[in-house]
């Protein structure tokens, strides 16, 4: 069960939550393959953490097969991604969380984090 389930278990909000997120991490998925490209610079692959590391000192690393890949400002500044998306870093976090994409640090903001390379991991989600 997830955190923010506990306090509305069993209503048909919390269920309608789930799947819009799961649908807007669907749409992300679509929008990046749009939007980005396929990564040649590490030759088609990419390390990446381990989604539920046990503990930072045993944090495994992983080769994972690296589909597309789209810096943070063109997604920002899409029109499309502002129309379909309500809170695109928060897209993004519940994305990475889930281990659908990668990019560095935990939050991204617009204008500082513009270069920075979202990296989709997989190519469809449930």
């Amino acid at each position: 069960m997830r955190s923010y389930e506990m306090s509305y278990e069993g209503h048909a909000a919390t269920r309608s939550v789930v799947m819009n997120v799961d649908h807007e991490i669907g749409l992300l998925i679509t929008e990046l393959q749009r939007l980005g490209s396929p990564n040649t610079s590490f030759g088609g692959a990419v390390t990446v953490r381990s989604p539920a590391p046990t503990h930072r000192a045993q944090a495994q690393t992983r080769l994972t097969r690296l589909t597309h890949q789209c810096p943070f400002g063109v997604l920002v500044r899409d029109e499309r991604c502002g129309d379909v998306f309500e809170a695109l870093v928060g897209t993004l976090r519940a994305a990475k969380k889930r281990g659908v994409v990668d990019y560095a640090g935990e939050m991204l903001l617009q204008g500082a984090h513009d270069n920075v390379h979202v990296v989709l991991l997989k190519t469809s989600y449930p």
